[in-house]
């Protein structure tokens, strides 16, 4: 007698296969047993059925399943129609170009072309910021045109149900498993009002996020209406605080006198946020009172993030991430700074001043960050930091960063570096794999001063700068002991003074510079070291030691010669004795990098 539960087992555990070669064996029996017994037995009619069905949901499931033919019918249509939709789009723009007298993609030529071009295609254009947006209406989708005439798109319209909930429904709890998610600008704004005390009249609550996780699901644009669920909404009221309710767009967008732009995420000190890659584009903050202005104010770890826009202080701090980072253990990793940021006092394209122990890894800026005044000595201007003010004993860590925006000051000031402004008050302070393209006054460092410790490793300058590495080191205290290493590092930029460091000044009870295994090859005034200040109150100590300087491009040899030789372009560029050389002053210093030809012919890291 043939066992269905064996079939059916023999689909749970086996598969369908299976299935059919022990179908097909136990068929035979079936068909002999239904011979003996001359008719069609009710279980052998059982099997029959049981295996139509099987065929029948194996065949069904190929035309309407998930990858089945219908879907991936659908799916080609689908592609084909954005195909068609993007021509069209492409050569209304190139036809619009052409109608309008100066050359320029103006809204009411490329309408009129795109409506004659789409035929029955129902179309509609409207602006939203710099951008043309395209609606194919019949199909809701959207396309997305610069003033270049390049297309983005088609781009999703925000639906959220819960929009300005970061819980939304109550499904995130905070956890590092089910963290507060930021979908829209609503939720951004959300986060912001419940970061500064909440908003009774709104029902937010405030809260301080303590150890709370939030995540960004998506690139966020402020110009743009598909990063809004509605964004014609006035429900968040005053936002940039200029008396008149208008949408929540215009309120975020509006660069007009009195208009502060997005408020910064405030209370935030021991929470983590994760961008997921993603970015925050055309942000504007103008802060019209003396409080610090950033996208966040202080937090334990910001990651994975990207802001674009503008960012304005005339009265404080400002910086691209964040201003103060003055929890218990502050870390910011690969987050990339593409706004112009301008600011008083300290004003970092990553962070404005670091306060405590912690970690800035991977982390870039391509904006342009400027200072316009400042009211402490210690003030600072720099690429990724602009001033790092810790206790004794406390460590930073500043590694593989980047720098190409200009950093520069409207005032006599000082204290500005490619990677930080200036380094003050004690602790131990760790730049390693930095690199500068941008135009400053140091290449990696502004100025050292007050107590403490600095190692510079593996840090490279190729922009336009006073000096090479360091600008100034000095000290602020007559009781203050400093102590700088540079090691390992190498200038190829355009410098006005000297190609690594500026000078080692006094002013301090103890100031030791020690530089190693360093060349500039780049066109400066000094090739090592500019000027050596003493006193007799301060013990100098000054070690230079395996340092290389191309003589073709130093107009002066400097004041301190020991330890420094002077070698010909030949000697060092594309040259693999000099390689050689600076691979083997390594020794054990195992945490130098090595060295390579680049690709301008002088040495590189590899």
């Amino acid at each position: 007698m043939i066992n269905i539960i064996t079939i059916v087992n023999c689909v749970k555990s086996e598969g369908l296969l299976l299935l059919f070669f022990i179908s097909k064996n136990q068929m035979k029996e079936g068909i002999k047993l239904m011979k003996k017994e001359k008719g069609i037995t009710l279980i052998a009619l059982a099997i029959t059925i049981v295996v139509l069905l099987i065929l029948a949901g194996v065949t069904i499931s190929g035309i309407t399943g998930e990858n089945g033919i219908i879907g991936n019918a659908k799916e080609a249509k689908k592609q084909s129609e954005i195909g068609a939709e993007k021509e069209i789009i492409d050569v209304s723009v190139v036809q619009a170009i052409g109608d309008n007298k100066r050359g320029n993609l103006e809204k009411i030529e490329y309408e009129n072309r795109l409506k004659k071009n789409s035929k029955k295609e129902l179309t509609n254009v409207f602006e939203d910021g710099e951008f043309l947006i395209t609606e194919f209406v019949n199909k809701n989708r959207f396309y997305q045109v610069d003033k270049e005439g390049n297309v983005e798109g088609p781009i999703e319209k925000i639906e959220d149900e819960f929009a300005g909930d970061i819980t939304k429904g109550g499904s995130c709890d905070g956890t590092q498993e089910k963290p507060y998610e930021i979908n829209c600008i609503e939720d951004l704004v959300v986060f912001s009002i419940m970061s500064n005390g909440g908003n009774t009249s709104l029902g937010i609550t405030a809260d301080n996020f303590n150890n709370k996780y939030v995540v960004l699901n998506r690139t966020l644009d402020f110009n743009s209406i598909f990063s809004y669920n509605d964004s014609k909404s006035t429900k968040y009221g005053d936002l940039n605080t200029n008396g008149i309710v208008e949408d929540i767009k215009t309120e975020l967008t509006n660069k007009a006198e009195g208009c502060i732009g997005f408020m910064p995420v405030n209370n935030f000190p021991n929470g983590i946020f994760d961008g997921k890659n993603n970015m925050v584009k055309n942000i504007y903050q103008n802060s019209n009172e003396k409080s610090d202005i950033a996208p966040f104010i202080n937090a334990k770890e910001i990651k994975n993030l990207s802001i674009s826009g503008t960012i304005i202080n005339k009265y404080w701090h400002a910086a691209g991430i964040c201003t103060n980072a003055a929890g218990t253990c502050n870390n910011i990793y690969n987050c990339n700074n593409y706004a112009n940021v301008i600011g008083y006092n300290m004003v970092g394209g990553i962070l404005a001043i670091q306060r405590n122990e912690g970690n800035i890894r991977k982390c870039a800026n391509y904006g342009n960050i400027i200072i316009v005044g400042n009211a402490y000595q210690y003030t600072g201007c720099g690429g990724i930091v602009g001033t790092i003010n810790v206790g004794t004993n406390k460590f930073i860590n500043i590694e593989e960063c980047l720098n190409k925006g200009d950093v520069t000051t409207l005032k006599n000031i000082g204290n500005l570096g490619g990677i930080t402004g200036c380094v003050s008050n004690g602790g131990i302070v760790n730049l390693n794999k930095n690199i500068n393209y941008g135009k400053s006054k140091g290449g990696i460092i502004g100025k050292e001063q007050q107590s403490g410790e600095i190692i510079v490793t593996n840090c490279a300058n190729y922009g336009e700068c006073e000096n090479g590495i360091v600008n100034d080191y000095s000290g602020a205290g007559w009781n203050s002991i400093l102590k700088l290493d540079i090691k390992n590092c190498y200038n190829l930029g355009k410098v006005s003074n000297s190609g690594i460091i500026g000078s080692q000044g006094t002013v301090c009870k103890e100031i030791e510079l020690n530089i190693e295994n360093c060349y500039n090859a780049g066109m400066s005034n000094k090739p090592i070291i500019g000027k050596i200040f003493t006193n007799v109150n301060t013990n100098t100590i000054t070690n230079i030691k395996n340092c290389y300087y191309d003589k073709s491009k130093s107009t002066l040899p400097g004041e301190y010669t020991t330890g420094i030789t002077a070698m010909n372009e030949t000697e060092m560029k594309n040259n693999q004795t000099f390689i050689d050389i600076l691979n083997n002053n390594i020794g054990v210093n195992t945490e130098w990098r090595r060295w390579k030809v680049g690709e301008n012919g002088y040495p590189t890291f590899e």
